[in-house]
């Protein structure tokens, strides 16, 4: 079953808009957005069993969920940063003196 990517996407947009009653997709579909996509088109395949997760790598499981934290960590640092530059520089001068 071929799909037009684009359409997957705008599916995509439409689910987390009307999860999140947003009138736009959340910014957190950019960080988390491959693993979403991925498990869409998955699941649109293909139905999957608890036995069928249950085989999954908790390793490869673990480090993809501590990719997708360090992701959004910096992503919290960079609006602190934004809303408040000088603050934000101030906290790195002490921690790094």
């Amino acid at each position: 079953m071929p799909f037009d990517l684009e359409q997957v996407f705008g599916v995509l947009r439409h689910h987390q808009r009307r999860c999140t009653g947003r009138k736009v997709a959340p910014s957190s579909l950019v960080i988390r957005g491959t693993v979403q996509l991925a498990s869409a088109i998955a699941t649109a395949l293909h139905s999957f069993t608890a036995q069928d997760l249950a085989q999954v790598c908790v390793q490869t499981w673990q480090q993809l969920r501590s990719n997708l934290r360090q992701h959004q960590l910096n992503r919290i640092e960079q609006l602190r940063f934004r809303r408040n530059p000088e603050a934000y520089l101030a906290t790195l001068e002490k921690l790094l003196l």
